[in-house]
């Protein structure tokens, strides 16, 4: 004989749907916008995980945001702590509507620096931080098309903003936020590419460039100009300069062909 559940439990609604959750893929959708939210990639999902002890790959990050599988619970944990929702995490990723826009977020968020900054309502100092909550600040400058010729580095026109440390490469100088579906599905616009500053590229880096006033992200693609161009490419010493093509990766959006008589110039290689 099956044994009776108590009345008020067969009748009661549960407290949490996981067939309706699970359909909707709030829990995944939840994910990709906190993640987007704090302006970082997959990739830097990744590498700050790793950080915390859980090796996953780009793939296994895709199936949690799309519904296909879901994190385990150490996993679930590593991530509120990554994306900022430890406090909120239950009403954060198991409610369909965001609970507040932009905005109302950020003030959330300076509420929560008050009450840090008073120092009543901080942690206990002696407790030691988890490594995936250790912070580094970067610049991250502006969207590239906002970017005019010979002030991109020199410019106010940047953010200092936290990150985990662990989702910064080494040997990054600054970050700019993408614009424009160009380099789609590699990059994609609102996303921040961490660079390295440098003069130089080799064939097939991506990189951050200025040409003809502008600021793009595109793949270095340096060949060889014809015989009847080649007059244009060679300065008064005799130098052959590169034909240079800033070459798009979306299939759907054209490649820019560096003129030789129009600045140009290489601000950094994209590490991310």
């Amino acid at each position: 004989m099956s044994k009776a559940f108590p009345p008020d439990i067969r009748i009661a609604a549960p407290p949490y749907d996981i067939s309706a959750r699970r359909g909707h893929n709030t829990l995944g959708r939840r994910l990709r916008e906190a993640r987007r939210s704090c302006r970082m990639t997959q990739m830097d999902v990744v590498r700050a995980l790793s950080a915390c002890g859980s090796e996953i790959g780009i793939a296994a990050l895709s199936k949690w945001e799309n519904g296909q599988a879901v994190p385990n619970a150490h996993q679930f944990l590593a991530l509120c702590a990554i994306l900022g929702r430890t406090e909120d995490a239950f009403s954060y990723f198991s409610a369909a509507p965001a609970p507040l826009n932009a905005q109302g977020m950020k003030k959330l968020r300076d509420y929560m620096d008050d009450l840090l900054a008073s120092g009543r309502y901080a942690p206990d100092a002696q407790q030691e931080a988890p490594p995936c909550a250790v912070m580094t600040e970067v610049r991250v400058y502006d969207e590239p098309a906002a970017a005019g010729p010979g002030c991109f580095l020199d410019s106010g026109a940047y953010e200092t903003l936290s990150f985990p440390a662990s989702s910064i490469p080494e040997g990054t100088d600054f970050g700019v936020r993408v614009c424009g579906v160009s380099m789609e599905p590699n990059y994609v616009s609102g996303q921040i590419v961490w660079v390295e500053q440098c003069t130089q590229l080799s064939d097939g880096e991506i990189g951050i460039f200025i040409y003809d006033g502008n600021a793009y992200l595109k793949r270095y693609q340096p060949g060889t100009p014809d015989e009847d161009e080649r007059e244009a490419y060679t300065d008064s010493e005799g130098f052959v300069y590169p034909k240079v093509t800033l070459a798009s990766i979306n299939p759907a959006c054209a490649d820019v062909q560096v003129r030789p008589d129009s600045e140009f110039r290489i601000i950094g290689r994209v590490l991310n």
